[in-house]
């Protein structure tokens, strides 16, 4: 059960977790926005579907930290693993907490990803991305993956030159038959 503290101007949505604490959900300029929440929150309880707010707070190189002792690969997979987050994702986003990693921040990486990097390696970079996100996800610590549904477009290679009538009967004409060879 939610409830509403007033400290000053702002008005506070506090409630008891599971685990008995007690905690500020949010923070609201009116009391009527504050109350918005506080049904929110109640209903989120009672489906069991509430999210901890201050789970996703957390960096996402605090993140990758969890992660890492849980997750299983083999040593390429690590190493490829490691090679990702140093050059790519933990420089862009390792001090951003996963509730602020929005899906138009994903787009553009992406976009920066594809400026010096080939496709293929572009692609794995957002396997992996999409892969932290999509972890955080089932821990609960964020409602949905930015990741999710971001493309990584493919360059389409040029057609390859096709012959034309008048080539493919030039070579036909060049062939040797049976039927002539008796």
């Amino acid at each position: 059960m939610a409830w509403i503290e007033q400290r000053g101007t702002n008005y506070r949505v506090r409630l008891r977790l599971p685990d008995g604490t007690v905690a500020t959900d949010s923070v609201h300029p009116t009391q009527r926005a504050a109350d918005i929440r506080r049904k929110q929150v109640d209903l989120d309880q009672a489906l069991a579907t509430y999210l901890d707010p201050t789970l996703g707070r957390i960096t996402l190189a605090e993140w990758v930290q969890i992660w890492e002792a849980g997750h299983i690969a083999g040593d390429a997979k690590w190493a490829a693993y490691r090679s990702h987050l140093r050059n790519h994702v933990l420089p862009r986003f390792g001090d951003t907490p996963l509730t602020k990693i929005t899906r138009q921040a994903v787009k553009v990486f992406v976009k920066q990803l594809k400026t010096h990097l080939a496709d293929s390696s572009a692609a794995s970079v957002m396997s992996l991305f999409g892969l932290l996100m999509r972890e955080a996800v089932a821990d609960g610590r964020i409602p949905h993956n930015p990741c999710q549904g971001v493309k990584v477009v493919t360059r389409q290679s040029a057609e390859r030159p096709h012959a034309t009538a008048t080539q493919v009967n030039t070579i036909a004409g060049r062939i040797e038959r049976r039927s002539d060879q008796i």
